[in-house]
C-alpha cells in the first residue's frame, strides 16, 4: 500500500496522495449534493488514475489553485464534520453555489472517470494525457505542415488548457472559502 503522505507533485505547496484523494472526495460530495444523488463511484482504480492525472496538471495550476488541492484534507474534514448539522437553508445555499461550478469540475474529472472505467490495461500518465488532448492533436495533424504554425497551435492549446484549469480552480477555491466562512459563522 502506498504511503498516503507520499508526494505526487512538488509545490509549492506539495501535493500528497492523501490531499489528492480528499480533493476527489470533495468533488464527489459536491456533485452528489448538486445532483441529489451520488453518481460517481470512487474506486481504487479511479484514485490511481486521479493521482496520475492530477500529478500531470498540478504544475500548470496557479498557486492559489494548487493550495486548494493541497488543503483538500482540511476542506473535506470540515465538510464531513459540519454538513450533518447545517440547517436546510444553508445546505440549499451551498447546493446552489456549487451548481455553478460543478459542470467545470466534472469536465475536469471526466477523463479520469472514463479512464478508470475502461477494461483495458491500466492507463499510463502518457495515455491519460493523450486522452485529454486527443482532439487538440487531431486538429494539429489536420493543420498545414508549417512547423512554426504547428508550434504556435501547440502553445495555444497548452494555454487554453491552463486557463481552463485555472478558471475551474478559482471557482472551486471561492466556493470552498465561502463554505468555510459560512460553516464557521453557523457554529
Amino acid at each position: 500500500m502506498a504511503d498516503p503522505n507520499g508526494l505526487i507533485a512538488v509545490g509549492p505547496p506539495p501535493l500528497t496522495l492523501y490531499a489528492a484523494d480528499c480533493a476527489l472526495d470533495v468533488i464527489d460530495f459536491m456533485a452528489a449534493v448538486v445532483r441529489g444523488v451520488d453518481l460517481i463511484d470512487v474506486t481504487p482504480t479511479m484514485r490511481e488514475v486521479w493521482h496520475s492525472y492530477l500529478a500531470v496538471y498540478y504544475p500548470m495550476l496557479a498557486p492559489v489553485d494548487r493550495y486548494w488541492y493541497a488543503s483538500a484534507p482540511y476542506t473535506f474534514a470540515n465538510i464531513q464534520a459540519s454538513w450533518p448539522q447545517l440547517p436546510y437553508p444553508t445546505r440549499e445555499m451551498y447546493r446552489q453555489s456549487w451548481a455553478l461550478s460543478i459542470p467545470g469540475m466534472l469536465q475536469f474529472v471526466d477523463p479520469v472517470l472514463r479512464a478508470s472505467h475502461q477494461e483495458a490495461a491500466p492507463q499510463s500518465v502518457a495515455n491519460l494525457v493523450n486522452t485529454v488532448v486527443s482532439e487538440q492533436q487531431r486538429q494539429a495533424s489536420a493543420a498545414p505542415a508549417d512547423p512554426e504554425l504547428q508550434a504556435q497551435q501547440e502553445l495555444f492549446n497548452h494555454h487554453v488548457n491552463a486557463v481552463t484549469l485555472g478558471t475551474w480552480s478559482n471557482i472551486a477555491t471561492a466556493n470552498t472559502i465561502n463554505l468555510m466562512h459560512a460553516i464557521n459563522g453557523n457554529r
